[in-house]
């Protein structure tokens, strides 16, 4: 498999998924399409039968972040609908495409370098991304048709396309708002309530838009107006000249939590940013073997220095 056809047709994926969060998502779908093509090349080139059948899981993500200074705003929903084989593991797949959080557990910090633990990859056979019709978004009086994106041929692994919001505005994805969401060649409907933004935040007793150093020398101590139960607040401290960075997932109705800072370095940049989490499983059609997320992630973030 030629290296110069896999960076072309992932070049076509970084071009047509813009937004930050896409990219993000784009960069972790390479890496997971080299590690296949390796793979795929050293397996037989068809699949034993009974691997064939498997299970459809559906993710409707609603993001959108704001700094905390009034400064910024951008937003995203995103729609995957996945064919997964019965022996690869399906969360793994979520994550190494994008579609996963990523997230440690709750109570719990990734410090550094540290990445959730996923089941492995075993054998591979073709994951679908399915073509699901008109994906329709409706919040707050207003529609929207999602846009479909088809991922390149890179290898005989993967297909399918990938429905994204049509620009990176954030006015579209109201807080505290009713979500529906559409796809009548699947016969997904889905409708449920996002969550508050995340307010009332301090870190190290400051209010957030004030905040623009974190000390290193221990924890930054946050705190945030409790939302609902059931609800998920973390945060995440990245920095921008490392790969480094503390990931912390608290029970929203704590209102308070602390994360380690001993992985960064005095003199580095980077951000604070606190989230909102709400998920929401519902069924897909009448399939038994179908599964399905709603997930509205909604974010305040500030640019800090490392002191």
């Amino acid at each position: 498999m030629a290296g110069s056809a896999l960076g072309s047709g992932l070049g076509l994926v970084v071009q047509e998924l813009r937004t930050t969060t896409a990219l993000r998502r784009a960069s972790l779908f390479t890496a997971w399409v080299v590690g296949l093509a390796s793979t795929a090349c050293g397996l037989e080139t068809e699949a034993p039968e009974e691997h064939a059948s498997g299970s459809t899981h559906a993710v409707i993500s609603i993001e959108r972040s704001e700094a905390a200074d009034g400064s910024s705003s951008r937003g995203e929903a995103l729609a995957g609908f996945l064919n997964v084989p019965a022996l690869v593991d399906a969360d793994s797949v979520m994550s190494l495409v994008g579609l996963g959080l990523n997230l440690p557990e709750v109570g719990s910090c990734l410090v550094g370098n540290e990445t959730p633990r996923t089941g492995p990859l075993t054998e591979t056979a073709l994951v679908e991304f399915l073509e699901a019709g008109d994906v329709i978004l409706e919040v707050a009086g207003s529609q929207e048709r999602l846009a479909p994106y088809a991922f390149p041929t890179v290898t005989d692994s993967i297909s399918g396309v990938l429905y994204t919001s049509r620009d990176r505005a954030a006015d579209p994805l109201p807080a505290a708002s009713r979500y529906t969401v559409s796809a009548d060649g699947l016969g997904v409907r889905v409708a449920h309530a996002a969550p508050e933004a995340p307010e009332g935040i301090t870190a190290s007793g400051l209010p957030l838009a004030e905040v623009s150093e974190v000390r290193i020398d221990g924890p930054l101590d946050l705190t945030w107006s409790v939302g609902a139960p059931g609800d998920i607040v973390y945060a995440e401290l990245v920095s921008t000249r490392r790969a480094n960075r503390s990931v912390c997932a608290f029970a929203d109705e704590l209102g308070a939590g602390s994360v380690p800072t001993e992985s960064f370095a005095p003199g580095d940049t980077g951000q604070l940013l606190i989230h909102r989490l709400r998920t929401h499983a519902f069924d897909v059609a009448d399939d038994v073997a179908a599964t399905g997320q709603l997930r509205f992630d909604f974010a305040l973030s500030a640019g800090v220095t490392f002191r």
